[in-house]
């Protein structure tokens, strides 16, 4: 791999990656590469849940969730149940799509979780009935740039069980009011100064949870390093003409000027369902392609390819995991469109449930 990557490039080979480690800084450095993007020790400073609460406190302590942070041994149940109420959420430091965060509704719960992990640091938070919203944001030079928001796809059982499963997203949110929409943009602005100050750039991701009562904004969570939507958000700023942030991204660690007139009001329309439920599916006998449902419910097969950005209105790209690897946290198929997917928070529209048997 290493040939080929030296064969291949011009020059110094650069390294764009998905997520930091430490192996893979020692990998880049040993080998004279070029990283395009931070240490692993950088992102661990940001994305590590345990530390949101430090991060943003001192500006931003109306808008973080009361926690307590120990290990799972140190803990008593009562106390905590006393404290936060039941349910109660238990998170780990790090984690993906919401597979290390757990809903604690009894003391068996509680015991269960302390039995498997008694030695595992964790953070505790009141459960928060509402629901998740994320942005994209890319620090360039001294600018924060930050895209509209998208709403988190989860809680839906067709999708996967575990409500705290992340199973896609969507822009637009449309379920959130304009001072929401402020709030994020403000705290948005706010942490990526705050990162910038530490030295970290380009692109990083944050998610927000809305409170359903009171329509409260709360910081959840940093994903300082390229997101897990960054590919697919990148195709649809690529479909409305616009200077994708992936590219703010290369130009923040390649020393390029671009044109800094990035504009969250472009807004950017578009879904995408991860499917990890192996017990759902669409009709049909194809692993990959785009399709459009007729009038009579029907699934058409137009063509192949894979262009989320140039779909019309009433065409899906489905994929198929057909790596015989599946389970419920796996992916088992994948749905992009440009339509949207949610009649509310937790909730399919009616187009897309009726496809999903």
């Amino acid at each position: 791999v290493q040939d080929y990557i030296t064969a291949s490039a011009q020059g110094i080979p650069k390294i764009l990656f998905f997520k930091p480690s430490l192996k893979l800084d020692l990998l880049i450095k040993n080998m004279g590469f070029t990283a395009l993007g931070n240490t692993a020790q950088l992102n661990e400073s940001f994305e590590n849940k345990l530390n949101l609460h430090d991060l943003l406190f001192e500006k931003n302590s109306s808008n973080l969730l009361s926690s307590r942070i120990d290990i799972v041994s140190k803990l008593i149940y009562k106390d905590l149940a006393d404290k936060f109420g039941l349910p109660f959420v238990v998170q780990f430091g790090h984690g993906w799509a919401g597979k290390t965060t757990f809903f604690i509704s009894n003391e068996n719960d509680f015991n269960s979780l302390s039995k498997k992990y008694p030695f595992t640091r964790v953070k505790v938070t009141r459960f928060t009935d509402g629901f998740t919203v994320l942005n994209n944001c890319c620090i360039y030079n001294d600018k924060i740039l930050v895209s509209s928001p998208a709403i988190q796809i989860d809680g839906i059982d067709k999708l996967n069980p575990k409500k705290q499963i992340t199973c896609g997203r969507q822009w637009p949110v449309a379920f959130l009011d304009h001072g929401q929409i402020d709030i994020i943009g403000k705290l948005s602005q706010t942490i990526g100064q705050s990162m910038m100050q530490k030295g970290y750039r380009g692109y990083f991701g944050l998610d927000f949870l809305i409170e359903n009562k009171s329509g409260k904004v709360f910081v959840s969570e940093i994903n300082a390093r390229l997101t897990a939507s960054s590919a697919f958000y990148t195709r649809l700023e690529h479909g409305r003409e616009l200077i994708p942030l992936m590219a703010y991204h290369l130009g923040s660690f390649l020393n390029k000027e671009i044109p800094s007139d990035y504009n969250p009001e472009n807004e950017i329309q578009g879904s995408q369902i991860i499917l990890k439920n192996s017990n759902y599916s669409i009709k049909t006998d194809k692993n990959f392609g785009v399709f459009k449902v007729d009038s009579e419910n029907e699934l058409k097969f137009q063509r192949s390819g894979y262009s989320p950005e140039n779909l019309s209105e009433d065409e899906f790209i489905y994929s198929k995991n057909d790596s015989g690897i599946i389970n419920e946290e796996k992916e088992s198929a994948r749905i992009e469109t440009k339509r949207e997917v949610l009649a509310k928070p937790h909730q399919l529209s009616g187009w897309i449930d009726n496809i999903l048997l």
